[in-house]
C-alpha cells in the first residue's frame, strides 16, 4: 500500500495588496465524493485561487465553471494549486469543485480565494450566493390497472346418482378449478331425497332465475336460498371425503341426506367415499352434487398520466 503524504503548506503569498479575502476553507472529502462550493464575483473582478492537500496523495480532480456555463479551469491528481487567476468579463456565479477518486481513503483539501476589484462600486460586493427554489412539474405517462369489480362464477364439478350394491362402496374423484374461493355439496339417498331437492328448483328466488340460475345446489351456493332440502327418514348412507387413503377431512354417518359449504381444500384433486358396507340386504342410490364457486377479480387496464416534480436550485443573480 502507498504511503499517505501530508503536505501542511502555509497560505500562498497574495502581492497585490488591494486583492480582498473571500473564502478560507478545509474540509474533509470522503472516498468518491464530490464537493462544490459556490460564489458570486461582478464585472472587472480578478480571481486568485489556491488550492492544496492537507491530508492525501493529491487534489484528484479541480475545476472552476460559470454557473450553467463552460468550465474555466479544471486540473487532475495534482499536490497543490498556486495563485491561479481569471478574469471576470461578466458577472455570475462561478462553482468551485473538488472530487477525491480514491475507492479507499478520505482526503483533506484546503482552498483560499481572493478577489481583486477594479470598479469602485464593488469594493465591497458580497460575493454569497443566495437561492431560489424551484419546482418542475413534469407528467409521464405509465400503465396502472384498477380493480373494478368481483365476478362470482360458479362450475358444476359433479352431478351423478350411483346405485352402491348391498355390503360395498363407491368413490367418486373430485378435482376443483383453479381459483376455486369455496365448494358446496350436497348428498342425498333415494328417489324422495331427490325429488325433495329438485322440488326446491320452482321456488329459487327471481334473482336467482335471472341470472339462469335453476338448481337449487347453485343457488344455495350463491347465497340466494338459506338451506337445501333435508329428509329425515328413508334409507342412510355412511360417506367421507378424502385426500389420501389414510386420512378424511369431512364425514357424515348414516345419513339420509347432507350438505355444507366448504372452505377447504381449495385446489387439486380429493375423493368422495359412499359406503354402503355395513347394508347387507339393501343396494343404496345416491344423488351427489357439488358445485365450486370462484371469485374472480376484475380489473381496468388504463393509461394515467403520473406527475413528477423536480427541484431545482437556482443563484439569485441580483
Amino acid at each position: 500500500m502507498p504511503k499517505r503524504k501530508y503536505l501542511l503548506n502555509v497560505n500562498p503569498t497574495i502581492v497585490n495588496p488591494k486583492a480582498k479575502m473571500v473564502a478560507d476553507l478545509s474540509f474533509s472529502i470522503s472516498p468518491g465524493e464530490e464537493r462544490n462550493f459556490y460564489y458570486k464575483f461582478p464585472e472587472g473582478d480578478t480571481i486568485i485561487f489556491n488550492a492544496w492537500v492537507i491530508e492525501g496523495n493529491d487534489i484528484s480532480e479541480v475545476s472552476i465553471s460559470k454557473w450553467a456555463g463552460k468550465v474555466i479551469f479544471n486540473a487532475y491528481a495534482i499536490p497543490k494549486i498556486e495563485n491561479k487567476t481569471i478574469f471576470i468579463e461578466k458577472k455570475g456565479v462561478y462553482e468551485f469543485s473538488f472530487t477525491n477518486s480514491s475507492l479507499i481513503h478520505s482526503k483533506s483539501y484546503r482552498f483560499t480565494l481572493h478577489r481583486i476589484p477594479t470598479k469602485e462600486k464593488f469594493l465591497n460586493f458580497d460575493t454569497s450566493v443566495e437561492w431560489d427554489i424551484l419546482y418542475e412539474t413534469t407528467y409521464v405517462s405509465t400503465v396502472e390497472s384498477s380493480f373494478v369489480r368481483e365476478d362470482t362464477v360458479y362450475e358444476e364439478i359433479v352431478n351423478t346418482q350411483t346405485k352402491i350394491s348391498a355390503g360395498s362402496t363407491s368413490t367418486l374423484k373430485i378435482s376443483l378449478p383453479k381459483n376455486t374461493s369455496y365448494w358446496v355439496y350436497w348428498i342425498g339417498v333415494g328417489k324422495e331425497a331427490a325429488e325433495g331437492l329438485q322440488k326446491i328448483a320452482s321456488y329459487l328466488p327471481e334473482a336467482a332465475t335471472l341470472l339462469g340460475v335453476t338448481d337449487p345446489v347453485v343457488a344455495f351456493a350463491l347465497g340466494f336460498i338459506p338451506e337445501l332440502f333435508t329428509l329425515n327418514k328413508g334409507y342412510d348412507i355412511n360417506y367421507y371425503f378424502t385426500i389420501s387413503q389414510t386420512s378424511y377431512f369431512k364425514k357424515g354417518d348414516r345419513v339420509i341426506t347432507d350438505y355444507a359449504k366448504m372452505e377447504y381444500p381449495l385446489e387439486g384433486t380429493f375423493y368422495l367415499v359412499l359406503d354402503n358396507s355395513y347394508s347387507f340386504l339393501t343396494p343404496k342410490t345416491v344423488t351427489v352434487k357439488v358445485v365450486a364457486i370462484k371469485i374472480i377479480p376484475k380489473y381496468e387496464i388504463q393509461k394515467v398520466l403520473k406527475p413528477q416534480i423536480k427541484i431545482k436550485k437556482i443563484p439569485k443573480m441580483d
